[in-house]
């Protein structure tokens, strides 16, 4: 047992010395992760942007814009916002010259050329009915002392017929005013409907415009009827 315990004792007494050397020995770095290796891709092909003629475009409006509305939609998108201002500003519609020619000369003939035959034909009515009456009435009511003189006649039957062509005349007025006030608010209206539909068909292009437009305000309540102007502003 003397060699045990003489082995044992040199162990003990050379354990710490070994410990501290294997701790202060460098340790080997651990091996750095490689790279991820990403595949090589193919380059993506960017698809051409389609060009468009406005020649083509106008071809569309000029044969009927509403008929050929979703074509020219489609056309259309792929248009420059100038190729678009350009279009529109060649094909919107402006309501002075049927205006002007529904007041002078009258009889819905703005609306005939505007192509509203349906309210041409309203004005055409109101105008002819409306002058004949005023014409035919004119003279029998400003003469009705020459038909009935009071001093002679003072309860003379030809009275009652002046009066009855006052009330005619008073007839044709109001037909032809009302004849007047359809040829000067419908031509705007079939205007905005129209610059509307054009806009929309090049892609809800904007425009800002201006007009002034006759206003009717019915009495309601304690608000009495009134006549004048409106300016509308549009974009």
């Amino acid at each position: 047992f003397k060699d045990i315990y003489s082995s044992l004792a040199l162990i003990d007494e050379k354990a710490t010395d070994l410990f501290k050397r294997m701790l202060a020995e460098p340790k080997a770095p651990k091996p750095e992760p490689s790279p991820e290796v990403v595949p090589p891709t193919a380059p993506q092909s960017v698809p051409p942007v389609k060009t468009v003629d406005p020649a083509n475009i106008q071809a569309l409006i000029e044969k009927g814009l509403k008929r050929n509305k979703e074509q020219i939609q489609k056309e259309s998108f792929y248009l420059l916002p100038p190729d678009k201002a350009v279009l529109y500003e060649k094909n919107k519609m402006d309501a002075t010259t049927y205006v002007f020619l529904n007041f002078i000369p009258g009889f819905g003939l703005g609306s005939y050329i505007q192509g509203d035959i349906t309210f041409g034909i309203i004005q055409s009515i109101t105008g002819v009915v409306g002058y004949g009456l005023i014409i035919g009435n004119y003279n029998k009511w400003s003469q009705k002392e020459d038909f009935c003189p009071s001093a002679k006649y003072p309860t003379c039957k030809d009275m009652d017929k002046a009066d009855g062509a006052y009330a005619k005349f008073l007839a044709g007025i109001g037909s032809v005013a009302v004849g007047t006030i359809v040829g000067l608010v419908v031509p705007n209206i079939n205007v905005n409907k129209y610059n509307k539909t054009l806009r929309e068909a090049l892609n809800g292009y904007n425009n800002l415009s201006y007009s002034i437009d006759p206003l009717i305000i019915p009495k309601a309540g304690t608000i009495t009827p009134a006549v004048g102007l409106a300016l509308n502003v549009r974009y």
